[in-house]
This record gives structure tokens, sequence and C-alpha cells, in this order.
């Protein structure tokens, strides 16, 4: 699965994305949203993302969000050299 369809998606789907990879239910996607948001407003996310991301279920989301998150690069950090003493 090519990481372009999790770039593509909006901070907050990719969010969601997250919490299910965490195993969250909706009702735990919906109270671990920064800020929360209503069971039906979760519900309505992970229905989208299911959609947007032609998945069968959540399982799927949380494997594809991992391999997704295996396959990119951290961040630039500068000069930093975790090896210099």
């Amino acid at each position: 699965m090519s990481g372009e369809m999790f770039e593509r998606l909006s901070p907050r789907e990719r969010q969601v994305a997250a919490l299910i990879a965490r195993g969250f239910s909706t009702k735990e996607i919906a109270a671990g949203l920064d800020p929360p948001v209503s069971f039906e407003t979760a519900k309505g996310y992970v229905s989208s993302l299911l959609h947007k991301l032609d998945s069968p279920n959540r399982a799927r989301i949380a494997s594809m969000y991992t391999e997704y998150l295996v396959r990119t690069p951290p961040p630039e950090i500068g000069d930093f050299d975790p090896c210099s003493g």
C-alpha cells in the first residue's frame, strides 16, 4: 500500500487511523480526539476511512497505518548524531 494514500488524508483522519491502529473502539476514538467529538461523528470518521482506503474492516486500516509508519522516514532533526558522545 502506498503511503500516498495516508498523505492525502486530513490530519484528523490520520489521527483517527492512528487510534484505530491502537485498537480504540469508536467510543474511545470519540473521547480520544482533541477536542473530543460525539460518538456519531467518530463513527462517521471511521466509515469515511473505510471508504477512502478501500478497506473491508478496521483491522485492515490498522495494518495499513502501521505499514505506513514503518515506511515513512522520521522528520529531519538537524545535525543530531546519536552515535556521537
